[in-house]
């Protein structure tokens, strides 16, 4: 069976319109709900009956996916209920990863917060960061090396950005990671400053990412056709995400 992860974007946008793009016709299926305005729009979804009801609130529902990815959210579209679905979701096994801008003031205090990997900075902190791409680089931090298999490509070969690979934007930069993180991806602006981009770690038999910029669909539309630097991000972070070996492309099947 195909492994499946499920999706909630709080606002219709590119990086969701491109993710669909990377895992069609790979060996993992993508679960999309979106918020808009004020509905949720579902894509991806076996029948009519998944996520008919929203995101879910049990265990039970969660369980049926390999991982979440939740994006640009606030804690205030989750319930309680929805909080503590997924922290039991990722202690059991699941994978979690938050992507995009994250507020100190939308998620310090909540059921989440203890098992995100990043220490968040506050709106008023983060001011003199807005506005400015990243320029990215591996780091080698944490508990593992630069072969964290987060970034590995199908080969087996360590992803690394280039000088080519395009800046990336963060809304909310993260200060600092948590003891037992490891830093994978950090940026720096032409200013100087800096802000961890991307940071995981294992929590319970789970595992949890975040990805604080905002538009890796930005590789997609300015580097040539033939380069696969979205692709290969993607599917070798969801892979760990879920604990899979390879996310790949479907073999074709033959007709009868």
């Amino acid at each position: 069976m195909k492994p499946s992860v499920l999706y909630f974007e709080g606002q219709p946008r590119y990086e969701q319109k491109f993710l669909k793009r990377v895992f069609e016709g790979t060996n993992l299926r993508l679960a999309v709900l979106v918020r808009i305005a004020g509905r949720l729009s579902r894509s991806g979804t076996l029948d009519e009956t998944e996520l008919a009801d929203g995101f879910p609130t049990r265990l039970e529902e969660l369980a049926t996916y390999d991982a979440v990815i939740l994006g640009q959210l606030t804690a205030q579209e989750l319930s309680v209920e929805q909080e503590l679905a997924i922290v039991d979701f990722v202690k059991q096994g699941g994978g979690l990863l938050l992507l995009g801008s994250l507020s100190k003031d939308d998620w310090q205090d909540t059921a989440l917060e203890p098992i995100l990997p990043v220490d968040l900075f506050t709106p008023l902190e983060a001011e003199h960061y807005l506005e400015q791409p990243f320029g990215l680089s591996r780091v080698e931090r944490g508990t593992v090396d630069l072969h964290h298999p987060a970034l590995l490509d199908a080969r087996g070969e360590v992803w690394l950005p280039t000088l080519e690979t395009p800046a990336l934007f963060v809304e909310t930069p993260v200060a600092a990671t948590r003891s037992g993180a490891n830093i994978l991806l950090e940026g720096q602006s032409d200013d100087g400053e800096t802000t961890v981009v991307l940071a995981v770690w294992e929590e319970g038999r789970g595992r949890v990412g975040v990805l604080a910029a905002i538009d890796t669909w930005r590789w997609r539309m300015k580097l040539p056709p033939e380069d696969q630097t979205h692709e290969t991000f993607w599917r070798s972070l969801v892979a760990w995400l879920v604990d899979s070996e390879l996310v790949a492309e479907a073999p074709a099947t033959t007709p009868p």
